[in-house]
């Protein structure tokens, strides 16, 4: 008998042999669900709608944002972790310390690893703090809505840029109120019944995973002369997070105005090495010898883009400078002014039709709004619409009377997007630049028209 014909066997075999298995599992799925109770079947069922939508958001978000999921290995992340893991066992996982510092190449990995209640994910702008936390949240929730365990883990991602409290106490509560308005932020009847029902079970059961963005854009921390604030969210989100529930939490934050808790373990996204800023370029559609000539490129320049070429971000607005076949840039900011204007030239036609405006116009309007964000009175970077009429009002900006139809333009071109929250409108919707700190730092501080 050839070796081919026996090779051709072994892989049918094993073919055969995993086609059981598979089989194999879903009888015995189907037999588990046999023997649970009318009442356990259903919220075995809604449980996994419930994750499907989950994933299904965050899908939709990405794409608001310009980003996906499947481009995500480019931005995994190096960290820093400290803490106890979850060692598996012939019984299962159980918690072991790991007190020393160490390096992991994967942050799903090092989340799905830990075994801590409350984690700290730290990093620089655009390092991929956000996209790190959708991965996860599109993973995971996918995964569960396939599950077919009762105790499968959701994850709930929460944007704490949105929490702004009117009213009351800053404590746990309030968290938990925030919390709840936020994922029945869809008017969604199914959804307020289902999470009125579970929400607080899971918090106990420990069937949630929240993923909490952006805690050093929450408003009050954001217009904060003090460190107290920032303190007074720690301890809330940590007693929240606490008492009586078995759920984990990750915090992501900058470190400049993030949480102040010294006992909870940071994940610190690194930047990106020289192995990882080859495969994020590689995944732009650069031809091979244009990546050799960027990459060299990077290698002789200055100070600014060394460090920047770090930085997930710019290195993807870098890559996208390049592949319009622009000139290595000199300077950091040329490179996103470079983006900017692309994006508002590349659309022209489509802008004017919509919306009757020109780009030019409509840039000078984005820098100024970027201005008007970082300069006296600030709104912060995710301000409402009524907000920014304010400031530039007071700043004496000739923009505003066209400001509302303006943000409409940004939003369509997706330079920014709107309120996460539905039901909302007019001068209560949120603004926020697709890359909120470059606007800021970039456009106020550099480009002319905002001088």
């Amino acid at each position: 008998m050839s070796g081919a014909l026996l090779l051709g066997l072994a892989v049918a075999g094993v073919s055969f042999t995993l086609k059981v298995i598979v089989e194999g599992i879903k009888a015995l799925r189907e037999v588990m669900a046999l023997w649970r109770s009318d009442e356990e079947r259903h919220r075995w069922r809604q449980r996994q709608l419930f994750a499907a939508r989950a994933a299904r958001e965050i899908h939709d978000l990405g794409l608001g944002e310009s980003w996906s999921d499947h481009r995500f290995a480019e931005l995994e992340a190096e960290v820093e972790a400290q803490g106890a893991l979850r060692k598996p066992t012939v019984f299962g996982l159980v918690a072991g310390d790991s007190s020393a510092k160490r390096r992991e190449r994967s942050l799903t990995a090092a989340l799905s690893k830990s075994a801590e209640r409350i984690i700290l994910l730290e990093g620089d702008p655009g390092s991929g703090k956000s996209v790190a936390l959708k991965h996860v949240a599109e993973r995971l929730a996918t995964r569960a809505s396939k599950a077919w365990s009762l105790g499968a883990v959701i994850p709930l991602y929460v944007n704490l840029k949105e929490f702004s409290l009117s009213r009351g106490a800053l404590d746990a509560n309030a968290v938990h109120d925030f919390v709840l308005s936020y994922l029945k932020r869809g008017n969604d009847r199914d959804i307020d019944a289902f999470l009125d029902q579970e929400f607080d079970r899971g918090l106990r059961d420990g069937t949630w995973l929240l993923l909490f963005d952006s805690f050093d854009e929450i408003p009050e921390i954001l217009a904060a002369t003090d460190n107290r604030t920032i303190e007074r969210y720690t301890e809330a989100l940590s007693s929240f997070l606490h008492g009586m529930k078995r759920c984990r939490g990750v915090i992501a934050s900058r470190a400049f105005r993030g949480p102040r808790a010294a006992e909870w373990p940071t994940f610190m996204i690194m930047p990106l090495s020289d192995g990882r800023r080859r495969e994020l370029v590689g995944q732009f559609g650069l031809r091979r010898e244009r990546v050799r000539e960027l990459l060299v490129a990077i290698a002789g320049a200055g100070p600014d883009i060394q460090v920047m070429a770090s930085n997930p971000m710019f290195l993807g607005m870098l890559c996208d400078h390049v592949q319009a076949g622009r000139p290595f840039p000199s300077h950091a900011h040329d490179a996103f002014e470079s983006y900017v204007e692309r994006r508002l030239s590349r659309d022209r036609e489509r802008l004017y039709r919509r919306h009757a405006i020109d780009p030019d116009a409509l840039q000078a309007t984005a820098e100024a709004i970027a201005f008007g964000m970082t300069a006296g009175s600030s709104p912060g970077l995710s301000p409402t619409r009524g907000a920014i009429q304010r400031v530039l009002s007071e700043l004496g900006r000739p923009e505003t009377a066209t400001l509302d139809r303006d943000m409409d333009a940004l939003e369509y071109l997706k330079l920014a997007r709107g309120s996460d929250t539905s039901g909302i409108s007019g001068t209560e919707r949120t603004f926020t630049f697709a890359h909120r700190r470059q606007w800021a730092i970039e456009v106020a501080g550099i480009l002319p028209r905002t001088g």
